[in-house]
């Protein structure tokens, strides 16, 4: 246990913690005091989001939950350790809808997906990241936006300053306490892609990263990008809640162009992995995404003042927010 990582769940930092049971029986790992923030944290939204709770149960069945020190990362899952770690220098309002993130993606691992850089095409790959994170972040954001509804507004207010676009399409919920969960998943999961910054953040993390370092390191002939994966399957493996698939009517949904876009940045940094790749092994390229629509990238918002209909001094806090985001499931 680190001692550092006790510091910011005590007494001196936190407060105190009520000595109760949790709602969701976590195993937990950490000193008596972090386990009374874990089993706050836990009955926090337990008790005021019933979509939230089950995304909890899902991953207690087998994931063990503990705080970790981390460097620029709220928290991550690890699928082949089981366990979910949150950063304990946050709030417990921003912890909140982390732990219903890493949670999700707990429960996405449970369900079989299989998430090993370099496998899948670049197109598939695009499909099934993006999709995770959409749905991550669209569970922290209903759970959050439930927990708004039953009185305990401060989470859904914190999850607003990273997620605005998700956010946003919660909020046409608001004053609806019967709304349905899988009407607003499939809102708050199309509004994860209106953000370009944090797609530009995920492609960094989860595309272009993987093929500088292989190239680097002489390692493309590790990274095949053959397998191609339907948009049916990755649905049925993450878009799931209490009642069922909730993309059951539109299967194909992640075959739509727009939830495809790629930066310039992305598409030459491919171009340059695939050329290293096939001189040095004489592996043929993938060239699934070259029909893909491209979009601007970082450095043309810095060049031009706009990015995405929004100015650079509205969005100059974003990279690093959709940065914190992006490594989220670094871990696994």
């Amino acid at each position: 246990m680190s001692k550092i990582a006790q510091i910011f769940s005590s007494p001196v930092v936190r407060g105190f913690y009520p000595d109760e049971q949790p709602e969701v029986s976590f195993k937990m790992e950490g000193s008596k005091q972090e386990k009374k923030r874990l089993t706050a944290l836990i009955n926090r939204i337990a008790k005021s989001s019933p979509f939230g709770k089950s995304v909890l149960e899902k991953a207690a069945e087998n994931y063990t939950l503990c705080f970790e020190m981390q460097s620029q990362t709220a928290g991550y899952t690890a699928p082949k350790s089981k366990v979910i770690a949150l950063s304990p220098e946050y709030s417990d309002k921003y912890l909140l809808n982390v732990l219903v993130h890493e949670s999700r993606h707990a429960g996405q691992f449970e369900n079989g997906l299989n998430c090993d850089f370099g496998q899948m095409t670049v197109r598939s790959e695009l499909m099934q990241f993006r999709a995770m994170e959409a749905d991550a972040e669209a569970c922290a954001g209903v759970a959050t936006f439930e927990m708004k509804q039953k009185g305990d507004k401060k989470p859904f207010a914190k999850f607003s300053e990273t997620s605005y676009d998700i956010a946003k399409q919660l909020q046409a919920f608001d004053g609806n306490p019967a709304a349905d969960t899988g009407e607003m998943l499939r809102a708050a999961f199309d509004g994860w892609y209106k953000d370009g910054m944090i797609k530009d953040a995920y492609e960094s993390s989860y595309i272009t990263s993987i093929m500088d370092r292989a190239i680097l390191d002489k390692t493309e002939a590790e990274l095949p990008y053959s397998k191609q994966v339907k948009s049916a399957d990755v649905i049925e493996k993450i878009c799931v809640c209490p009642a069922g698939c909730y993309f059951a009517d539109d299967k194909n949904h992640l075959d739509n162009p727009a939830l495809l876009d790629i930066s310039h940045g992305t598409v030459k940094t491919a171009d340059r992995f695939f050329e290293v790749r096939k001189m040095r092994t004489g592996m043929e390229a993938d060239a699934s995404y070259k029909d893909l629509p491209t979009r601007a990238g970082f450095s043309e918002m810095f060049n031009t003042g706009v990015y995405l209909g929004k100015t650079a001094p509205e969005t100059k806090k974003a990279p690093l927010a959709a940065a914190i985001k992006a490594h989220r499931i670094q871990g696994r």
